[in-house]
Order: structure tokens, then sequence, then C-alpha cells
């Protein structure tokens, strides 16, 4: 019974953590303009550079990929700290203006309200979905219901994997 006992703050705190997670609409009312904003920064960068949307995937994954997405990949280094940008398996990453100009612009309509973090995100979100828009997939639908480029590939799939 001590043994349960000790599990339940843990799973409380499971289970709240999980419940705060990620949400779609976080920003709605502190930054309603924060998808579109992003939007349209990676929406020139692209124009301008068809290499944005895999430097943005490629960057997201380097920031998240030791401690979490916590944005430290953005940091600038110091005479005193070489900052993760500078290290060896990051060297070659790039479209960091990206982010400094949707960041530049989100500052002057919600200043202090969106983490540099979550912008690296939406703008990962965005290129990939920007890149790919073989397809269409509104903000408000399911993905089961997007159409994508390989749906008709992948539901004639699922038909001969479910008649065999």
């Amino acid at each position: 019974m001590v043994k349960f006992a000790a599990i339940i703050p843990s799973v409380l705190t499971l289970v709240v953590s999980v419940t705060t997670a990620l949400s779609i609409d976080y920003y709605d009312e502190t930054c309603p303009n924060v998808d579109e904003v992003v939007g349209k920064a990676v929406k020139s960068a692209m124009s301008n550079d068809v290499t944005v949307p895999a430097a943005l995937l490629r960057m997201h994954f380097h920031d998240c990929f030791i401690k979490g997405c916590d944005g430290s990949i953005l940091l600038n280094s110091t005479k005193t700290n070489k900052a993760e940008k500078d290290g060896p398996p990051n060297i070659s990453l790039h479209a960091f203006y990206v982010i400094d100009r949707a960041k530049e612009a989100l500052e002057s309509l919600c200043p202090g309200v969106v983490s540099c973090a979550d912008i690296l995100a939406l703008a990962a979100r965005d290129s990939v979905a920007l890149e790919g828009r073989h397809g269409t997939c509104p903000r408000e639908e399911k993905m089961e219901e997007c159409q994508w480029p390989m749906t008709p590939l992948l539901s004639h799939s699922r038909s001969l994997t479910s008649r065999s």
C-alpha cells in the first residue's frame, strides 16, 4: 500500500502535464495573429530561398534533440560562451532570419507573449505544410480528414491490406 501511495503524486503530475500540454489555440487570446504573422514570414522567405522548409525543419529538430524544444538553438555566442548554434553539429544550420523577422513582427503586435521556441515550431510546421501543399488541410480539420498527395495511394493500400 505504501508503494502505491508513493506513485499517486507522480501519476497526478503526469495527468496535469498532459492536460496542460500543447494546444493549437494557445495564443488565441494573447496573440491572435500569431499563425498569420509566422506564416507570412515563412512564405516571404520561401519565395526567395527554396531551402527554407528543410532548414527550418532541421533547425527545429536540432533545437529539440538534446534537452527539449527550448529555443536555445537561436541564441548567439558571446565572448565567454559558445552558443549551441555555433557547435559542430549545428554550424550548417541557416534561415535564422525567418525566426528573427517573425519575432520582430510579433513583438510589435503582442510584446513578450510568443516564445522564440514556439515561433520556431510554428515556422517549421508552416514551411513543411507550404512546401508539401499539394493536398489541403485547413487548421480546423482533423488530420484524418485531410487530403494529402498520398491519400489515394494509402487508401488503396489499406483496402488491399484489409482484403488479405
